[in-house]
């Protein structure tokens, strides 16, 4: 089945949850939480920043793999992404947990060449907290808003994710993101893309889980060359 939309989503260094409710609420008065949070365990692979694949835990897609691939990015970040949920071609449904490097192995079968780099392909296990919002104003009709609480193992680094969505328009999401001064929303703790912005702070700041996934990758990448005494890790 084909899924997507548009997205526009940002990670924060830390657990600012509690923060990020209180300050939004500030301006949107009208948003509130829909539903419980919903917590299950990803495994990312790090393919590139604009294709991205993971094996999602619990619920109807168990047992399969979602690939990902960005099909358009606005000048201020809003990105379309295509997702597309496949049966994993290397591992049986009900076979039990995965051992590290199976959804490595079920991805590479999957993509493209063009989207995978030996180098920096590498599994990323997210433990998610995800928070769903609802904003009742009529103006902001159809947005969907999204905070959660990403932990990357086996680092145990914790992130916040904060997402902004609609099906159909990106600029109800820009309003929304003016609505709620999301730019003066802990600047220190937000994580940089390294996609060209112009100068445009929305688009300097959005990151959507496959250029996350590439963030970890690199880290990951540079902390091993600098324990090797090499200096810099990959560009």
């Amino acid at each position: 089945a084909k899924m997507g939309g548009w997205e526009w989503r940002l990670f924060y260094v830390g657990d600012l949850r509690a923060q990020f409710v209180q300050f939004a609420t500030l301006s949107l008065t009208s948003m509130e939480a829909h539903g419980p949070a919903e917590d299950r365990t990803d495994v990312y692979v790090s393919c590139s920043d604009a294709v991205g694949a993971k094996a999602r835990g619990g619920g109807e897609a168990d047992g399969q793999i979602e690939i990902k691939r960005r099909t358009d990015r606005k000048k201020r970040g809003a990105e379309k992404w295509d997702k597309v949920r496949v049966p994993r071609p290397l591992k049986s449904e009900g076979s039990g947990p995965d051992a590290p490097g199976d959804v490595l192995k079920d991805v590479k079968t999957l993509v493209e060449p063009s989207d995978w780099d030996e180098r920096t392909a590498m599994e990323v296990t997210a433990l998610k907290s995800r928070t769903m919002y609802k904003v009742h104003e009529d103006r902001f009709k159809g947005i969907h808003v999204e905070c959660t609480l990403v932990r990357v193992d086996p680092e145990g680094q914790v992130f916040t994710s904060v997402c902004l969505e609609h099906k159909k328009d990106p600029t109800v999401i820009y309003d929304v993101i003016e609505a709620m001064k999301l730019e003066d929303f802990c600047k220190d703790q937000r994580i940089a893309s390294q996609l060209d912005a112009d100068g445009n702070w929305m688009a300097g700041s959005v990151l959507g889980y496959p250029e996350f996934s590439m963030y970890i990758a690199r880290g990951r990448l540079a902390a091993q060359a600098a324990s090797q005494g090499v200096p810099g890790g990959p560009a």
